[in-house]
């Protein structure tokens, strides 16, 4: 937690929250590999704009 925080440039704290608020609004651990890929292939699904096709 403290390098990531350390390259986001915030608090651990802060990292900790944001990795709960993932975990409260998705209901996908971020720190559980499989619920770590799904999060990333969803996102890169929504960056690469294939989310408004269906």
């Amino acid at each position: 937690m403290t390098k990531a925080a350390a390259e986001l440039s915030v608090n651990p704290n802060t990292v900790v929250y944001r990795l709960r608020r993932i975990h409260a609004l998705t209901r996908r651990d971020p720190l559980q590999v499989d619920d770590l890929l799904l999060l990333s292939l969803g996102l890169r699904l929504y960056d690469s704009g294939a989310a408004e096709l269906s």
